[in-house]
């Protein structure tokens, strides 16, 4: 990747036809598929959480080039193995820079990713290692604009660095909708992009070394100083879900 650049990644949610599972031949061929134009990719199955998820959902976390175009993404994703991903799948797209990729895959390759905010999230089981997607939905009364609701977006996520146990991540509004659980999945090529101006949705993957270190986390008065500032203005949507990642691996 060449410095100064930037990528997309590309959150998908979806859930395969029975008997399938995240290890059946079809998907790992699909997968493949994709391998041949994407950065980088990792999969695994949602875990409960607050925020709304289907049983048996997959998340699959896909990196693509910033120079790739909808049609292009849409075309990767197409193969004899494509009906696979169900009319439910939804899709959330994410932009970041090249600086920004270590620590984004630091967040997917934690112990542990949970996300730091004042919900009672239900916790990973033990032995497992978990990416956690959160998101904060601004309401309509959020002043975006203002440098102070700004700055309080951004340090939510910088003061995490202070914390005993936190590995790494990144945070990025999302491009194409203001609903957390996304858009749903088109194949045809056509995606919609917010005016920047207009995104409202900020998707926050952290990661951490283990759940323990990240309940002491929220138990200080650093995590609730930005907290607390933006509750006001946490509109539906506001909240996360856990991933059991794993990284695509190619052969």
């Amino acid at each position: 990747m060449v410095l100064g650049s930037r990528m997309f990644s590309q959150i998908l949610r979806f859930t395969l036809p029975h008997p399938q599972t995240i290890s059946s031949s079809e998907f790992h061929a699909l997968r493949e598929h994709v391998s041949k134009v994407c950065l980088s990719q990792y999969f695994g199955y949602t875990v409960s959480a607050p925020l709304p998820r289907k049983n048996e959902e997959i998340c699959w976390a896909i990196q693509w080039p910033s120079s790739s175009t909808p049609a292009q993404r849409a075309e990767a994703l197409k193969s004899s193995h494509e009906n696979i991903i169900g009319p439910d799948a939804t899709s959330l797209l994410l932009e970041f820079s090249d600086e920004q990729m270590v620590e984004l895959v630091n967040a997917f390759e934690a112990p542990v990713c949970e996300f730091p905010q004042p919900l009672a999230f239900v916790q990973p089981g033990p032995n497992r290692k978990h990416e956690a997607l959160a998101f904060i939905a601004l309401s309509s009364k959020a002043p975006l604009s203002s440098p102070e609701l700004k700055k309080s977006m951004h340090k939510t996520y910088t003061d995490v660095f202070g914390m005993r146990g936190f590995v790494g991540g990144q945070w990025s509004y999302c491009l194409n909708t203001n609903d957390s659980a996304g858009m749903p999945l088109s194949m045809s090529g056509e995606e919609h992009t917010l005016p920047l101006a207009k995104r409202r949705v900020a998707v926050y993957p952290l990661g951490w070394e283990s759940v323990e270190l990240h309940q002491a986390a929220t138990k200080t008065a650093l995590f609730a100083e930005e907290i607390d500032k933006l509750a006001p203005y946490f509109g539906p949507g506001t909240g996360a879900f856990y991933v059991s990642f794993r990284r695509h691996r190619i052969p």
